[in-house]
């Protein structure tokens, strides 16, 4: 497992390097869904094209196996409207599985497995899914 994540680490390094990632490498990292007003634009002004931000998935599977990503949507298409980019992190556990710590049982792996599946990376993630 550690092997295979520093593969990966060395991967995404290597790839930076190259500039595969059209020279906008540079990102931060946010806690917030709905920005105040002028956040983005400042944000954007500083030449930053990435930025990363948890996707908690206690806040999006509050009822077991209903999946609301408004919140997550609406960062989506504010993100893009200032072509920034969204590094997402699926991240934490949840209360309806393990005790809300981090999936364990098989129960809890194959919950987090839907939600992850259900998150659809891309951004677009659709408002509402079961």
């Amino acid at each position: 497992m550690l092997r295979t994540r520093w593969r990966f680490c060395a991967a995404v390094w290597a790839a930076a390097a190259a500039g595969v990632f059209g020279g906008d490498e540079r990102g931060v990292n946010i806690h917030f869904t709905d920005p105040r007003p002028g956040e983005m634009e400042t944000l954007a002004a500083t030449g930053v094209g990435w930025v990363r931000m948890d996707m908690f998935w206690a806040a999006i599977e509050r009822r077991r196996g209903e999946y609301d990503f408004s919140a997550y949507d609406r960062l989506a298409a504010t993100l893009a409207d200032h072509r920034l980019r969204a590094l997402w992190i699926l991240d934490y556990g949840n209360p309806h599985y393990d005790n809300g710590e981090a999936p364990r049982t098989e129960e809890g792996r194959a919950a987090f497995a839907r939600w992850a599946a259900a998150a659809d990376t891309s951004g677009n993630f659709g408002t509402s899914r079961t």
